[in-house]
């Protein structure tokens, strides 16, 4: 008996540095990351990247374990890929091989065992073998989560379970999504919440209003902002002109003008006086004060003066900044590192995205190591990074999405997005009215 227990250690073994070796010091099972963070390898040590037109996948030395050869890629979840190929698409595995062939319109987030599908305008769900468990009979579908699923039948959204049984009536204008057992609905043009047997917690309807966060929800009402708690009562009642969600205990908010922080019983800890501010992220948040960019601390200190032409938050102990046309990235004492072209933020596995002087797409760890090729695009969260082409102006690494044009607005075309009507929205929207979340 030890005999056989020995071998099979020893193949275990055996398995474990083989695929090391082949994907790039990776082990190849399927990690649980938070949902909520943003990772380009995943947990199967895969990136999307894309060569050209077609995508395939790289591992963390930068070599492509799957070819590109598919017109759209999504990040792998569960061990499973979306692809688009010929217009139809199918799932691969981690070898690059169909689990599910080239068959659907369209094909939802596979993290789930059940996954939504497209075809001849209906949705339904099928499991990961692509056998149909709920038949093809929707209007529209989103994902399962918390064991439910928004769909959309005469026109109204509503929710069924696993089993294809409707739980939640469709009546609401809105997509549904659950979070921790708590959905946003839209009935009548205003929002309230409901639980997941379809009860409505809150009996008040507001004019707009966002998912709690750290317990407490952002909503507006009579044109102004304020929060409540999780049974519908007002912790800070609506009187800011504009503020955010609260992360790491504070909220930015907007009075007269100016912007400071809250607590999460509408206390000032950090009084209004600069011109904008964002969230606080790993203890700091940057905020702007004449044009220039800075960070603060929680007692609204300044760690790094306003000095920046544009600053984000900080990821993985760093924070894209650009100043006197460098970019790059900064570490918490305001030390230049990793200067390129253009940068994209850390993500949460510790990557980032950056320019090449060929403006082209590389990758860089937290030492600033390179990888050694380069790409025309990463996909991360469903998206690619970057979204649009860069401006060809010599020295110019800014965003264009107009497809008519390879010179940017800095340069005399105007292509920007116009913002969301809505206060306090930065979404961006096609027809310069409000965003999806505020229609």
């Amino acid at each position: 008996m030890k005999k056989v227990l020995i071998a099979v250690l020893a193949v275990l073994i055996l398995f474990v540095v083989i695929a090391a070796f082949f994907f790039g010091g990776e082990f190849l099972l399927q990690k649980n990351f938070d949902n909520d963070g943003s990772y380009l390898f995943g947990g199967v040590g895969l990136a999307c990247a894309k060569q050209g037109d077609l995508y395939g996948y790289i591992n963390k030395n930068g070599v492509y374990i799957i070819p590109p050869q598919f017109e759209t890629a999504y990040d792998f979840e569960g061990g499973v890929a979306r692809v688009e190929v010929d217009d139809q698409y199918a799932c691969i595995n981690i070898r690059g091989e169909y689990v599910i062939p080239p068959q659907f319109d369209w094909i939802g987030s596979c993290a789930e065992d059940l996954v939504c599908v497209k075809k001849g305008g209906e949705y339904g769900y099928i499991n990961r073998k692509g056998e149909y468990v709920i038949p093809l009979q929707y209007e529209d579908a989103g994902d399962f989560s918390d064991g439910l699923a928004c769909v959309k039948i005469g026109g109204k959204y509503g929710c069924i379970n696993e089993k294809g049984l409707v739980v939640i009536q469709p009546q609401f204008e809105s997509p549904v999504t659950f979070e921790n057992g708590v959905a946003l609905v839209k009935v009548a043009g205003r929002y309230s919440y409901i639980n997941k047997n379809g009860e409505q917690m809150i009996s008040q309807r507001f004019e707009s209003a966002r998912m709690f966060s750290e317990g407490l929800a952002l909503v507006w009402l009579n044109g102004r902002s304020g929060y409540i708690n999780k049974t519908g009562d007002y912790v800070i009642s609506p009187q800011f002109e504009m503020s955010g969600d609260f992360s790491q205990g504070l909220a930015w908010v907007k009075v007269e003008g100016k912007y400071g922080y809250i607590n999460i019983k509408g206390e000032y800890v950090i009084t209004p006086q600069f011109d904008w501010a964002d969230y606080f992220s790993e203890g700091l948040a940057c905020v702007e004060v004449d044009g220039k960019y800075g960070y603060i601390n929680r007692k609204g200190e300044y760690v790094i003066s306003p000095q920046f032409d544009e600053a984000e938050e900080f990821s993985c102990g760093f924070a894209r900044a650009k100043m006197n046309g460098q970019c790059g990235f900064i570490d918490k004492h305001g030390k230049w590192k990793h200067m390129y072209g253009e940068v994209l933020s850390y993500y949460d596995d510790g990557y980032a995205i950056v320019v090449t002087d060929e403006k082209r797409f590389t990758l860089i760890d937290k030492k600033g190591t390179e990888l050694p090729s380069s790409f025309d695009g990463f996909v991360c969260d469903g998206v690619c990074r970057p979204a649009y082409r860069y401006c060809t102006e010599k020295d110019c690494y800014r965003y264009i999405q107009n497809e008519s044009s390879d010179k940017c607005s800095y340069h005399g075309v105007e292509v920007f997005l116009p913002k969301c009507k809505m206060d306090g929205c930065y979404n961006r929207t096609y027809d310069g009215g409000y965003c999806s979340e505020h229609s």
